[in-house]
């Protein structure tokens, strides 16, 4: 029988070299006789790594079998697991029990593995310490980790987990072509790093994966978290992630309830799961760099929200980085982490569904008494959540500011919120800082319409030969149908080569017949074009 085995397991290993290479010699006759596009070469590279990849696998697996065969007891082979790495038990369509509230499933059929993003930082082996002091089973929650960069002390480390995790390397490492900024270089590897490390994990057929970093710290009920809401997010297609973060998870701008949980239509990341189903969308236009920007794109978002925690789930220890610490000294470091083990199995998860959650949620928001920040500080106000409004981009950073929220907003969304409101506490005490109810919905960054203005003594744009005359009209950028802070460009944040510039509108001027080669200020003078 082992014999019969080995044999069968030599002749697999055989048959995929000689498939590598038949696909190898067929791609080498279909060559085209010109330059072949980059793009094309990107996408050919792309699955000669995957089919590298599965093909060294498949044959360290064979490898494993035959050695079990030699020199142990007869191997056990685990069973096949289902196509959709579930049990029997899939996610049904929920049923009213105990006076008519709905009861999911609950939520142990999934396999939820997790994938770590390392690079160079030896301080991984603190984060993977934590998954592997808290998930409750290895069957059910395998740690991958993918490490990129090919730093030989972090690939030690992994190393020495043995078979607790599986490391994947990445074997890309080439140099990001030069005609891209040296500065965002590292923005450009982490994407295709991404890319990469999912296509692996997702390979193996799981309904859904949970994406972490080396700088993580989790929270004792992390994978508990995650296990229950997945039901959710299957069954409610608004729902684009779940996330273990919070940027406003600060001692004092929590709400301090461990079992609280909001939809959010900012993309948080920083620990977060999404599905195949989604990953399959994303992959097929995975951008080159700067993916999570790109991911908060109204494009990719398509108003679909991400589940995230009052109290975080993780948080961050990885001050220095590509992005050179950006708002840790400010935020980042004071994140509190929840030390509380919720049992997320005994919760009723349902009104998190966008069906139930938006007319409860504004009911809540908006029937709450007004107050002003300085009312709210003082505490003098009845012992229930309070709305605080703002009424443009200057009052709502105003106030955030005073309030120790984070106010910048990405692709016009400020941090957290949901329908435009941001859900906080102030040393416990829930706010709401709300936009008036008349809100209509977010206007992204560089979306606008045209209004006329006059200005007087301005000469731009001049059609070529002719000369404006003295009083021009000037169309300026002046979004509408929303508060003019929701077309701004987020506070803080600095352009980037994948920001699409803003439209230029064309110019109504009234133009002399005067001929001239260039536009003139008021005094004559030349002046280029403003853009």
């Amino acid at each position: 029988m082992a014999a019969m085995k080995h044999s069968r397991i030599l002749l697999v290993g055989l048959l995929l070299v000689v498939i590598v290479n038949v696909v190898t010699f067929i791609k080498f006759l279909h060559r085209p006789s010109g330059p072949v596009p980059r793009a094309q070469l990107e996408r050919l590279n792309h699955k000669l790594d995957l089919l590298q990849a599965n093909v060294k696998e498949d044959l360290a697996e064979g490898e494993r079998i035959l050695h079990a065969l030699r020199n142990g007891p007869p191997l056990k082979l685990p069973a096949e697991r289902p196509a959709n790495a579930e049990a029997e038990v899939a996610v049904k369509t929920p049923k009213k029990e105990d006076g008519g509230v709905v009861r999911l499933p609950a939520a142990n059929v999934d396999v939820i593995p997790v994938v770590v993003m390392a690079c160079n930082r030896v301080t991984v082996k603190t984060h993977v310490d934590q998954l592997l002091k808290y998930r409750p089973s290895k069957e059910r929650f395998p740690v991958y980790v993918s490490q990129d960069c090919g730093h030989q002390e972090t690939a030690d480390v992994l190393r020495s987990y043995g078979d607790q995790i599986t490391h994947l390397q990445h074997p890309n490492l080439s140099p990001i072509d030069s005609s891209k900024p040296t500065k965002f270089h590292g923005y450009y590897k982490i994407a295709r790093h991404y890319r990469w490390a999912l296509n692996q994990v997702f390979s193996h057929n799981y309904s859904a994966v949970i994406i972490t970093e080396d700088d993580l710290n989790v929270a004792v009920d992390f994978f508990g978290y995650f296990a229950a809401t997945l039901p959710i997010m299957k069954q409610d297609e608004t729902i684009l992630c779940v996330s273990a973060w919070n940027d406003n998870g600060k001692p004092e701008t929590t709400i301090h309830d461990p079992t609280l949980l909001f939809r959010s239509d900012f993309f948080p990341g920083l620990g977060w799961m999404l599905t195949q189903k989604t990953w399959r969308e994303l992959d097929a236009k995975w951008p080159d760099a700067f993916w999570d920007d790109w991911l908060r794109n109204p494009e990719q978002r398509r108003d679909r929200v991400c589940i995230r925690p009052d109290m975080p789930r993780t948080t961050t220890f990885g001050k220095i980085g590509v992005s050179q610490g950006q708002f840790f000294e400010q935020h980042l470091k004071y994140m509190t982490l929840n030390d509380k083990s919720v049992e997320w199995s005994e919760r009723d998860l349902s009104y998190l569904i966008k069906a139930q959650y938006d007319a409860d949620y504004l009911k809540k928001v908006y029937s709450a008494p007004a107050a002003t920040v300085q009312e709210l500080r003082e505490g003098k106000l009845a012992p229930a959540p309070v709305r605080v409004e703002y009424v443009s981009k200057e009052s709502f950073k105003s106030l955030s500011r005073e309030l120790g929220l984070m106010d910048d907003l990405k692709a016009g969304v400020p941090r957290m919120a949901y329908m435009g409101i941001v859900t906080a506490g102030l040393n416990g005490r829930t706010f709401h800082l709300a936009p008036p109810a008349s809100w209509k919905g977010y206007i992204p960054t560089g979306a606008s319409t045209l209004r006329p203005t006059r200005r007087s003594l301005s000469y731009l744009a001049c059609p070529r030969g002719r000369r404006s005359t003295q009083s021009a009209l000037h169309l300026e950028l002046r979004p509408t149908a929303a508060p003019s802070w929701m077309g701004d460009q987020p506070a803080g944040s600095e352009p980037h080569p994948l920001t699409p510039p803003r439209p230029h509108p064309p110019l109504l001027i009234a133009c002399g017949p005067r001929a001239s080669p260039s536009c003139l200020d008021s005094r004559g003078t030349r002046r280029r074009r403003s853009r």
